[in-house]
Protein backbone atom coordinates (compact mmCIF):
# COMPACT_ATOMS: atom_id res chain seq x y z
CA UNK A 1 0.00 0.00 0.00
CA UNK A 2 2.89 2.71 1.00
CA UNK A 3 4.42 1.65 -2.28
CA UNK A 4 1.05 2.54 -4.74
CA UNK A 5 1.21 5.68 -2.55
CA UNK A 6 4.45 6.58 -3.35
CA UNK A 7 4.13 5.75 -6.84
CA UNK A 8 0.48 7.94 -7.25
CA UNK A 9 2.41 10.47 -5.42
CA UNK A 10 5.44 10.64 -8.03
CA UNK A 11 3.27 10.20 -11.35
CA UNK A 12 0.82 12.99 -9.97
CA UNK A 13 3.88 15.48 -9.38
CA UNK A 14 5.12 14.40 -12.71
CA UNK A 15 2.02 13.58 -14.70
CA UNK A 16 0.35 16.89 -14.92
CA UNK A 17 -0.98 17.95 -11.66
CA UNK A 18 -0.76 21.88 -11.64
CA UNK A 19 2.60 22.68 -11.67
CA UNK A 20 2.29 25.98 -9.06
CA UNK A 21 0.31 23.88 -6.19
CA UNK A 22 3.15 21.36 -5.74
CA UNK A 23 6.71 22.48 -4.19
CA UNK A 24 9.47 20.31 -3.23
CA UNK A 25 11.30 20.78 -0.37
CA UNK A 26 15.16 21.99 -1.15
CA UNK A 27 16.53 24.24 1.13
CA UNK A 28 19.02 26.99 0.59
CA UNK A 29 20.70 29.38 3.14
CA UNK A 30 21.58 33.37 2.97
CA UNK A 31 24.65 34.60 3.54
CA UNK A 32 27.91 35.61 2.24
CA UNK A 33 30.86 34.30 1.37
CA UNK A 34 34.43 35.94 1.59
CA UNK A 35 37.43 34.55 -0.38
CA UNK A 36 40.95 36.19 0.72
CA UNK A 37 43.03 34.59 -2.02
CA UNK A 38 46.60 34.85 -2.51
CA UNK A 39 48.37 34.59 -6.21
CA UNK A 40 50.35 32.91 -4.60
CA UNK A 41 50.86 28.87 -3.98
CA UNK A 42 50.12 29.73 -0.76
CA UNK A 43 49.38 32.13 1.72
CA UNK A 44 52.46 33.44 3.76
CA UNK A 45 52.67 32.23 7.25
CA UNK A 46 51.44 34.13 9.54
CA UNK A 47 48.55 35.22 12.14
CA UNK A 48 45.31 36.38 10.05
CA UNK A 49 42.71 38.70 11.25
CA UNK A 50 39.90 39.66 9.27
CA UNK A 51 36.97 41.72 10.52
CA UNK A 52 33.85 42.56 8.11
CA UNK A 53 31.43 45.16 9.32
CA UNK A 54 28.06 45.62 7.53
CA UNK A 55 25.67 48.99 7.10
CA UNK A 56 24.14 47.74 9.94
CA UNK A 57 26.78 47.68 12.23
CA UNK A 58 26.85 43.60 12.36
CA UNK A 59 30.50 42.55 12.72
CA UNK A 60 32.11 39.49 12.02
CA UNK A 61 35.57 38.67 13.11
CA UNK A 62 37.88 36.02 12.50
CA UNK A 63 41.67 35.09 13.15
CA UNK A 64 43.66 32.40 11.51
CA UNK A 65 47.12 31.26 12.37
CA UNK A 66 48.83 29.76 8.87
CA UNK A 67 51.68 27.82 9.77
CA UNK A 68 54.92 27.88 8.24
CA UNK A 69 53.92 24.33 6.40
CA UNK A 70 50.74 26.22 5.16
CA UNK A 71 48.51 24.02 7.20
CA UNK A 72 46.17 26.38 8.97
CA UNK A 73 46.51 26.25 12.97
CA UNK A 74 44.23 27.91 15.09
CA UNK A 75 41.01 29.84 13.65
CA UNK A 76 37.97 31.08 14.64
CA UNK A 77 35.25 33.77 14.98
CA UNK A 78 33.10 35.66 17.30
CA UNK A 79 29.95 35.18 15.20
CA UNK A 80 28.55 31.87 15.34
CA UNK A 81 26.94 31.43 11.81
CA UNK A 82 30.56 32.14 10.26
CA UNK A 83 33.40 29.81 9.26
CA UNK A 84 36.85 30.24 8.42
CA UNK A 85 39.07 27.88 6.30
CA UNK A 86 41.68 27.34 3.92
CA UNK A 87 40.90 26.44 0.54
CA UNK A 88 41.98 25.63 -2.74
CA UNK A 89 45.58 24.24 -2.30
CA UNK A 90 45.36 26.55 0.70
CA UNK A 91 46.13 29.52 -1.36
CA UNK A 92 42.66 31.33 0.01
CA UNK A 93 41.02 31.96 2.88
CA UNK A 94 37.11 31.14 2.90
CA UNK A 95 34.73 32.79 4.73
CA UNK A 96 31.21 31.98 5.07
CA UNK A 97 28.86 33.75 7.22
CA UNK A 98 25.39 35.13 7.44
CA UNK A 99 23.18 37.81 5.75
CA UNK A 100 25.19 40.70 5.55
CA UNK A 101 23.70 44.59 4.25
CA UNK A 102 25.85 46.27 1.97
CA UNK A 103 28.16 47.48 1.82
CA UNK A 104 30.79 45.53 3.39
CA UNK A 105 34.02 47.37 5.41
CA UNK A 106 36.98 44.21 4.78
CA UNK A 107 39.75 44.69 6.66
CA UNK A 108 42.74 42.17 6.58
CA UNK A 109 45.95 42.43 8.76
CA UNK A 110 48.61 39.55 8.92
CA UNK A 111 51.08 39.78 11.64
CA UNK A 112 49.77 43.39 12.35
CA UNK A 113 50.28 44.62 9.05
CA UNK A 114 47.37 45.45 7.30
CA UNK A 115 46.82 43.96 3.92
CA UNK A 116 43.08 45.21 2.74
CA UNK A 117 41.07 47.93 3.95
CA UNK A 118 38.18 48.33 1.64
CA UNK A 119 34.56 49.02 1.52
CA UNK A 120 32.81 46.66 -0.73
CA UNK A 121 29.26 46.94 -2.04
CA UNK A 122 27.86 43.53 -2.24
CA UNK A 123 26.34 41.61 -5.72
CA UNK A 124 23.64 39.94 -4.32
CA UNK A 125 21.89 37.11 -6.04
CA UNK A 126 18.40 35.10 -5.56
CA UNK A 127 17.78 31.50 -5.31
CA UNK A 128 14.52 29.91 -5.25
CA UNK A 129 15.24 26.42 -5.79
CA UNK A 130 11.83 24.99 -5.63
CA UNK A 131 10.37 27.42 -7.84
CA UNK A 132 9.19 31.12 -8.07
CA UNK A 133 5.76 30.45 -6.15
CA UNK A 134 7.78 28.47 -3.54
CA UNK A 135 9.66 29.00 -0.38
CA UNK A 136 12.45 29.31 0.75
CA UNK A 137 13.87 32.71 -1.14
CA UNK A 138 17.55 32.69 -0.23
CA UNK A 139 19.82 36.10 -1.09
CA UNK A 140 24.16 35.27 -1.12
CA UNK A 141 26.89 37.17 -2.06
CA UNK A 142 30.67 36.05 -2.94
CA UNK A 143 33.44 38.54 -2.50
CA UNK A 144 36.61 37.34 -3.86
CA UNK A 145 39.41 40.17 -2.47
CA UNK A 146 43.43 40.15 -3.54
CA UNK A 147 45.46 39.66 -0.94
CA UNK A 148 48.68 39.75 -2.80
CA UNK A 149 51.14 38.69 -0.37
CA UNK A 150 54.54 38.56 -0.75
CA UNK A 151 56.62 35.69 0.75
CA UNK A 152 59.78 36.58 2.47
Amino acid sequence: MLRNTILLGFFAVLGGCDPSSACTEIDCESGVSIKLQNRRISLPPGVYEISVVDNQGVTVECNAVVNVDGDLGERSCTNPDAEIDLVEFNANLLIETGNLDSPIQLRVTRDGKTEVDESIKLQLEVAQPNGPECPPLCTFATVIQDLNIRQL
